[in-house]
Order: structure tokens, then C-alpha cells, then sequence
């Protein structure tokens, strides 16, 4: 479609309030969009306008999010456009934070890693809306349905160019896009692409006990507690996605109970000790930013996988605890024995910037870049004593502090790191 349309999710049915449930097919198209730019210069607190590329399609009445570019995890900011104006961008409130921008990449200085601040444009002409009417999000789910005469109902999604807002909801696992025993066959692939999905009540994304789809080159911001959650599936393509802006969640119960936190969860929320199996899995191209404790927790690869992809060249910045958090795939016959992962890239984080602690007796960490962290990176070996024990780190670079600042303020005294 070209022209704008809204979906409003609201009422009650017997699967859940504010729902759309697909046990068959829900397509949605949207037209395309520029999504993502960085700034061309520095903006201080008080800002009013920032600067990106003058070509982006931008237009007055988009909604953007810019990130963290800092080690405050918090620092990501939602604003709309009132005025464009050759790649000068007017916002409807004064910034509240400092983001880091500068005129090229700084990819040349730091291994190809470019610290300039993100900017998503979260716009679609195609929207779902959870109603804001009783502080109850709404929610988009998928998943498989046996009919009384045996009739097998095979649920899934495709949405393309779609923008999701007030779904998930609150203290609950029923996040704004769901997949929950969507196992269905090859006849029934979903994929969400190109989508913004923000501004919800709880999670962003959850994948479980599901197979067959894509996600590629969307936005997830703008959560508590989880961003993205992926467990116990197969044949999940995860590719070139922005998960950011998640905070903590304070949640009533009694005793003691500490409420698990990523930006990125992938095969580590259901079972914290050991994962979860997580098969033919293709997990490449992610940004995590503006997370609390980890910005992806994901399993890492078999020491004779050949070229692997189940976790490559993904980054996690702006980290209130550790960048990413490696562990060993309970589908691997091998790790106790020789665990790897490599192609990671992990900046202004509070803890380790890049951790590992697998029971393992070789541990081997390879095409890691760290810059910019508190406490660089943590290789270790956990589990029962042994012997002989050996890490190797290999073809990886480390740096110090890169020209984006950190905690500042233009009241003196106001900022306590």
C-alpha cells in the first residue's frame, strides 16, 4: 500500500485481549523507507536539530528514535520531525543527551567499527496500534492449531514495511510480535522485514518453540527487560536488525526474584544455566544498543564448523553490564570438549565488553574487537577442574577511548559517573 492505513488492536477475545492471531496466513505490505542514518555531527544536551544525509526520504511528522552513544544505557531518545531542511533535521523537543556524530565513519580508526550515533526512522505507512486506552499493549501472535477433527492449522506472518506501536504487555511473555509453536512446515515461512516495532509495555520480539522465519533489516525499540527472544527453534534467519532502548522492569512479587535482561536473548532465556537447543540458525548483521546487563547473550560454534553463521559479526554498545555474552549450543556433542566464537564486536559497556565462561577444555576466542569499555574483555572456563586447560585468542583488536564522550553535561556538576 502507498497510502497510510491503521490497524487498531483493542477489545478481548478467549486467546488473549488485543490480539491478532494468525493460525493461517496474515500478510501485510508497506511501502519502503530510508531507515536508518548517523550523525554528521555531535548534538549536545538542549540540542533542537540534528544532521544526517540529505538524501533520506525524511519527512515532517516522522518519528525517529536516536540511539545511545554513550555507556549510559539510557540515553536513547524518541522524537518527531517538525522541519527538514537539506539533511538538517528539527525535532518537537530538545534533545536530552549527548550524541556522538561526526562527517565520515570512523570504521578506518577502530577495525571497521563506526561509533556515530544511529538514527532510525521508525515511519510506516502501514501501522498497528495497541489502543491506549487502559494501559493494556496489544499483541501480533503466530502459532499452529489443531481443529477438533484433527485438521492441523499452520499459523504464520509476513509483514513488510509495517510499524507496530503500544504492543506487548506488561509483566507478561506476550510481547508485541510473537511466534509461539508456529512450527508449521516449509509451505508456511514467515518474515517480518523492513518493520519498526516500539514503544511497548514489555518484549519485543519472541520466537519459541517455532521454525522457518525471517526476520531481516527491522527495528525493535523502546522495551523492558527483553528486546528479542529467541528459544528452542529452528531454521530462524536473524539479520541486520536494531535492538535497543530496553530498560528494567520493576515487577511485584514476593521474595527474591532477580527479572532476567538482554537487548538480544537468543537461546538463553529459557534455561539461564545452559541454553537452549537452537538448530540451522542463521544470526548475522545485529546492533544491540541501550541494554541492561547483556546486549546479546548467544551461543557460540563447534571448533571444526566451517565458515559458521549461528552468531557472526554482531555488535553490542551502550551496556549497562556486558557487550556479548557467549555460551556453548546444548545441541553441540563437542563444546565440553573445544568450544569457539569469534566475529564480535563490543563497545561502551560497564562490564567486560566481550565474556565467555564455557565448561569447556579449550576455549578458543577469535576476530574480536573491544573499544572504549570499562573492563575490556573476560575469557574464562567454568564448570568442574581439569588438568590441562588452554585459551586462545586470536586476530583481534583492542582500543582505548574513541572520540565519543561519555556521561557529559553543559551543567557543571550535574552528571555523577
Amino acid at each position: 500500500m502507498t497510502d497510510s492505513d491503521t490497524l487498531t488492536l483493542s477489545g478481548t477475545v478467549k486467546g488473549g485481549n488485543k490480539i491478532l492471531a494468525s493460525t493461517n496466513m496474515v500478510k501485510f505490505y508497506g511501502q519502503s523507507r530510508d531507515q536508518m542514518a548517523r550523525l554528521l555531527e555531535t548534538v549536545e544536551e538542549g540540542a533542537t536539530t540534528i544532521k544526517v544525509d540529505s538524501t533520506l526520504d525524511w519527512a515532517v511528522g516522522d518519528e525517529l528514535f536516536i540511539a545511545s552513544s554513550t555507556v549510559q544505557h539510557d540515553y536513547g531518545e524518541f522524537r518527531k520531525i517538525t522541519a527538514v531542511d537539506a539533511g538538517v533535521v528539527t525535532l518537537d523537543k530538545a534533545l536530552w543527551n549527548y550524541h556522538y556524530g561526526a562527517a565520515e565513519s570512523t570504521g578506518p580508526l577502530y577495525n571497521g567499527v563506526d561509533v556515530r550515533t544511529e538514527v532510525l526512522m521508525l515511519t510506516r505507512n502501514i501501522k498497528v496500534y495497541g489502543e491506549d486506552a487502559d494501559g493494556w499493549g496489544g499483541q501480533i501472535m503466530a502459532t499452529d492449531l489443531m481443529e477438533g477433527d484433527g485438521t492441523m492449522r499452520e499459523g504464520y506472518l509476513i509483514m513488510d514495511n509495517v510499524q507496530v506501536y503500544n504492543c506487548s504487555q506488561k509483566d507478561t511473555f506476550k510481547s508485541a510480535i510473537r511466534f509461539d509453536g508456529a512450527y508449521g512446515s516449509s509451505n508456511t515461512s514467515s518474515s517480518i522485514t523492513n518493520c519498526a516495532v516500539h514503544n511497548g509495555l514489555d518484549w519485543g520480539l519472541s520466537i519459541l518453540g517455532s521454525r522457518n522465519i525471517k526476520v531481516h533489516n527491522s527495528h525493535f525499540v523502546g522495551w523492558r527487560a527483553v528486546g528479542v527472544r529467541i528459544d528452542t527453534a529452528t531454521n530462524i534467519t536473524f539479520t541486520d536488525n536494531f535492538v535497543g532502548d530496553v530498560r528494567r522492569r520493576v515487577l511485584n512479587v514476593l521474595g527474591m526474584f532477580i527479572d532476567k535482561e538482554a537487548c538480544i536473548a537468543y537461546g538463553s532465556y529459557e534455561s539461564e544455566k545452559s541454553g537452549t537447543v537452537t538448530r540451522d540458525m542463521t544470526f548475522t548483521g545485529n546492533t544491540a544498543a541501550g541494554c541492561p546487563f547483556a546486549g546479546i547473550i548467544g551461543p557460540g560454534d563447534d571448533c571444526d564448523d566451517v565458515d559458521p553463521v549461528a552468531f557472526k559479526n554482531n555488535i553490542a554498545h551502550s551496556v549497562d553490564g556486558y557487550g556479548i555474552y557467549a555460551y556453548p549450543n546444548p545441541a553441540s556433542t563437542t563444546a565440553s570438549n573445544c568450544f569457539s566464537f569469534g566475529y564480535a564486536t563490543a563497545y561502551k559497556t560497564v562490564q567486560a565488553s566481550i565474556f565467555a565462561m564455557p565448561s569447556t577444555k579449550l576455549l578458543k576466542a577469535h576476530h574480536l574487537t573491544a573499544l572504549d569499555s570499562q573492563k575490556g574483555i573476560s575469557l574464562n572456563t567454568g564448570g568442574d577442574e581439569r588438568d590441562d586447560v588452554e585459551i586462545i585468542l586470536s586476530d583481534s583488536f583492542f582500543f582505548g577511548e574513541t572520540a565519543a564522550n561519555d556521561c557529559p553535561s553543559i551543567e557543571e556538576g550535574k552528571c555523577v559517573c
